[in-house]
């Protein structure tokens, strides 16, 4: 509209500007694009945001991310299993739930499960990150997600018989919360996020939750076409080396530079981390290391498993 009010007033006043700047104001209008420019288009910038998810949840929902934030996102897109050991404060929760929502906005009929020991806790991923933090039509951080909410386009509903909530998305794409127990043996999933996994005993995890895992099963694609292989998410902050979450983080480093087949990632922070990058402060840190015993403050904020492992302590035994 601009440019042709601009036109229409070189009209009236054709004594103001020249022939050829009128030309150069008609050429720089939008070429109308024709349906197959469009779909190209789109086909390009899904592809690209695809290949950089840190892109996309800058230049797209406008949410601002520190480096390792980027760091950790692209470490979720590119890898099939990842470890997030971070210590407390530094937003594991959060940034995991950022990745959540981009993934299901790129993928379509990508379901997303999130579950932890208690109900509630996996709720809380949904409720007070999703809901609250990132997407409230008041107060979300994403002018994006707002809007989606807004047109709902993105809806957030709980069900009424298991208290379950629910995002659902209209390309198809959900996140839902479950507690790590029985009623969750029904669940299907394309990407599990495990929340404070250090306190899930690792038999459940492998009995109930890990087989609920499927490839995603985009319609309308060949049968030839590679499927999307799922996703294993862990969250957690450094606890014992007995605990079985000490185990897989060195197993999975080990695999992430000597196995191939299955690709794995991982990161860890401590609340340096956090000071660094302005998410907590040093008097936070000289707070807590005061009011916090020994033990527990190298776990939780520096981030340190403490203890011997079940295979040390069986050389130790010989």
């Amino acid at each position: 509209m601009l440019i042709v009010n601009a036109v229409s007033q070189v009209k009236v006043k054709k004594m103001e500007i020249t022939d050829k700047e009128i030309k150069a104001i008609v050429k720089a209008r939008p070429i109308k694009l024709t349906k197959d420019e469009k779909e190209a288009n789109v086909i390009e910038w899904t592809t690209f945001y695809r290949r950089n998810i840190d892109c996309f949840v800058e230049e797209y929902l406008g949410i601002p991310l520190h480096q390792f934030q980027r760091s950790i996102l692209l470490g979720m897109a590119d890898n099939e299993e990842y470890d997030n050991i971070a210590s407390r404060g530094l937003g594991k929760s959060v940034i995991t739930a950022i990745f959540a929502i981009a993934w299901c906005l790129l993928y379509p009929h990508c379901s997303v499960l999130i579950t932890s020991l208690t109900l509630s806790q996996s709720n809380g991923v949904i409720d007070e990150k999703i809901d609250k933090k990132l997407s409230d039509p008041f107060s979300g951080i994403s002018p994006v997600l707002r809007q989606l909410r807004h047109d709902e386009w993105m809806t957030i509903r709980v069900d009424a018989n298991t208290g379950v909530k629910m995002v659902d998305f209209k390309n198809g794409s959900k996140i839902y919360a479950v507690n790590c127990g029985e009623s969750a043996r029904h669940c299907r999933a394309n990407i599990t996020i495990t929340d404070e996994c250090a306190l899930i005993k690792k038999k459940d995890y492998q009995e109930i939750i890990e087989p609920t895992l499927e490839p995603r099963d985009f319609r309308g694609r060949p049968n030839d076409y590679p499927k999307d292989e799922p996703k294993q998410i862990f969250l957690t902050s450094a606890k014992n080396k007995s605990n079985w979450m000490w185990r897989q983080l060195v197993q999975t480093v080990n695999d992430h530079y000597k196995d191939s087949r299955i690709k794995k990632g991982f990161f860890s922070g401590d609340i340096f981390t956090a000071i660094g990058s302005g998410i907590q402060s040093k008097n936070q840190y000289l707070s807590r290391k005061k009011q916090t015993d020994e033990m527990s403050f190298e776990q939780e904020y520096l981030n340190i498993f403490l203890g011997s492992s079940r295979s040390e302590e069986r050389r130790v035994g010989k």
